[in-house]
């Protein structure tokens, strides 16, 4: 099994604009501040029989040429090789076209593409390409299986997950219409229940069951809406309604109630948990005025933010490595929407602030070592590269200081959730 060369590498790289090229993903291929590198090196056509998308009649040549290679994150990566019936060689073909014709023009800077190429390694199952950054011992593959007298271990379910939930593509009709976020409305002033114009969700996915069977009731105890409270608004209880709803084996907090004239059931808010693992929050990013037209990012930061510490004290009271669990932030409907409340400066000067030319946000984050700090950061720029806005040179990411969440505009303006 050959490997694709040094020139051919650094070619795929200086055309990627360091950035997955799967549709909407902005996640960095090389992260230049911390010289952690995230790459998967994709076959096309795989690069060994039984490899999805193989293909026979391939030379050795054609195999590892450029035209058969794509750089995609590792969340990416197990999503394409986990559906090969909807990602066909014709679909990730035009993937890369699309993907190299955006960023073809701009300039690989040196000293990344030589991270880049430092850490390739070629993996040893499906002819991935394994990246690793200052690695002492240990084992670096896409896939190991150390069986002692154990069946091995099965890969995880994250890539399914967000299929199943439409999830995992930003081009999907359904794109983050879940179970659950279809039911998110506001009432107009009429009295009459209208869909979200904007639905955010962030959610997490462990490997393992949140809780066993017999402990459900223990489970919900602990849930108690008083005593899970978060930065940055800890006046307010965290979990949507102090009661939840069960729907099939989840359970749904919301803050709704039956309003207006069709007396039906509205929500703008809700918290999801199935004991399976998986963990859903979801809510309206956009403020309540009767026109709608602007996202409001210290509001989504915020909500992010406070999702993610109580995932951190979910798993530490329920005995679930945090590391093990796969997290995402999905936004849907974008397009045509201003990103505001940024900052109270940047607040008086709605000229600064882009309007969105993307229909959907995706944010993914593999299962790895992760704090909120970094994982909230790291989406909020995200989101900010979503809307293509330009950060002032004076501006660090909004809400955060030296790294650090501090949520100071969304304290003073959105305090009340």
């Amino acid at each position: 099994m050959g490997k694709p060369s040094v020139p051919t590498q650094k070619h795929l790289f200086a055309l990627s604009g360091n950035k997955c090229a799967f549709r909407g993903c902005q996640q960095p291929l090389v992260d230049a501040a911390s010289k952690k590198v995230t790459a998967k090196i994709c076959h096309i056509k795989g690069n060994r029989p039984g490899a999805a998308r193989h293909d026979a009649s391939q030379t050795e040549e054609e195999r590892q040429g450029f035209e058969n290679l794509i750089l995609m994150c590792p969340i990416h990566h197990d999503v394409i090789d986990a559906d090969k019936e909807v990602y066909t060689v014709e679909i990730l073909r035009k993937l890369k076209e699309e993907h190299e014709a955006k960023h073809g023009r701009q300039e690989a800077n040196d000293a990344i593409t030589e991270l880049f190429l430092a850490n390739v390694s070629l993996a040893p199952t499906d002819g991935s390409v394994i990246l690793s950054q200052n690695q002492t011992g240990g084992q670096i593959a896409h896939t190991i299986h150390n069986n002692y007298g154990t069946e091995p271990q099965q890969s995880s379910g994250f890539p399914k997950e967000l299929a199943l939930r439409h999830l995992a593509d930003v081009g999907d009709i359904e794109f983050a219409q879940t179970a659950h976020s279809k039911k998110l409305h506001r009432v107009d002033d009429r009295g009459t229940l209208v869909s979200a114009e904007a639905t955010a969700i962030v959610f997490a996915c462990s490997p393992v069951p949140l809780y066993k069977q017999a402990e459900e009731g223990e489970f919900l105890k602990w849930m108690d809406t008083g005593s899970r409270r978060y930065f940055p608004c800890t006046t307010y209880p965290f979990i949507p309604g102090p009661v939840p709803d069960r729907v099939g084996r989840t359970f749904l907090w919301n803050d709704g109630g039956f309003h207006g004239r069709t007396a039906g059931r509205a929500f703008i808010n809700y918290l999801a948990v199935e004991r399976s693992g998986f963990i859903e929050y979801g809510f309206c990013p956009l403020g309540m005025m009767q026109e709608q037209c602007s996202i409001y990012y210290a509001k989504a930061v915020a909500k992010l933010f406070a999702f993610l510490s109580f995932l951190r004290d979910c798993f530490s009271s329920w005995h679930i490595d945090p590391e093990a669990v796969s997290l995402g932030v999905a936004i849907a409907k974008t397009k045509g929407l201003k990103l505001e409340c940024i900052t109270e400066r940047l607040d008086r000067c709605f000229m600064h602030i882009p309007v969105c030319d993307n229909d959907n946000f995706l944010y993914l984050r593999p299962a790895e070592p992760w704090d909120v700090n970094s994982v909230a950061i790291d989406a909020a720029e995200s989101m900010l590269q979503h809307w293509a806005f330009v950060r002032p040179a004076w501006l660090e990411t909004p809400e955060f200081e030296g790294g650090v969440y501090k949520g100071t505009f969304f304290r003073r303006h959105f305090s009340s959730w």
